[in-house]
């Protein structure tokens, strides 16, 4: 059953890029090999055993590039390694994957921003990944990003945003004077996109299949949210 907002309520909505705006499993995939096979050099492990050491982080941080920061990954993976793996790597890699190779444009998309665009709704994209290959993502995708007043994504040399997710709602808030009532987060992963949210007061829908014991709305697409509002 499907929890309606007030329509006048929202005025500023968060959108996660990768798998909710953009649904891609073949491009993100791309991702994820990556990620497995910086482990595997770093460590100088298998591939095989890199995945299972990035699906272990998958499954307890909702993101497998937590592997590369952890200081823990020696202890984790019983190797001697000190440190953490480091994720200069992980950024160059990213931005060598041309997402014009993966995505096609898509108008539903465009046109469902658009929808809230002229309904005055404060829109912002959020990305773990480098920033420029957000803007890549919406150009493949025929994306209007001009429909954001906010693209936040990764920064050379600066920690992925949702690192510290909290922060970035506490600056939100503050920046345009909102009420946390008054702001929409969507993404796919709960442990990331909405529980820092849910803690600022600030709403949340994930986007899943699966069920979960939290009292959260959960929709199967990111088109479902204009049937809450």
């Amino acid at each position: 059953m499907l929890i309606k907002m007030k329509p006048s309520i929202i005025k500023l909505i968060i959108f996660d890029i990768d798998g909710t705006l953009v649904v891609a499993p073949d491009f993100y995939k791309k991702y994820s090999i990556l990620i497995e096979k910086i482990i595997s050099q770093k460590l100088k492990i298998s591939l095989k055993k890199a995945k299972e050491v990035a699906n272990y982080f998958r499954k307890k941080f909702g993101r497998g590039e937590m592997a590369l920061k952890s200081s823990k990954i020696g202890k984790i993976t019983g190797i001697n390694f000190k440190g953490n793996i480091g994720t200069n790597s992980l950024y160059k890699g990213i931005l060598n994957i041309n997402p014009e190779n993966y995505l096609k444009p898509d108008k539903k998309i465009n046109l469902f921003l658009k929808n809230l665009y002229q309904q005055q709704k404060i829109l912002i994209a959020l990305t773990n990944a480098p920033i420029k290959q957000a803007y890549k993502i919406f150009k493949a995708k025929g994306i209007n990003k001009n429909y954001f007043k906010e693209i936040v994504g990764w920064q050379e040399r600066k920690n992925m945003p949702k690192n510290s997710l909290g922060f970035i709602y506490k600056r939100i808030i503050k920046k345009y004077k909102l009420k946390p009532e008054e702001i929409l987060t969507v993404g796919d992963v709960y442990e990331t996109d909405i529980k820092p949210a849910i803690k600022l007061g600030i709403k949340g829908v994930l986007i899943t299949n699966k069920n979960y014991k939290t009292k959260i709305i959960k929709v199967t697409s990111v088109y479902e949210i204009l049937h809450l509002m």
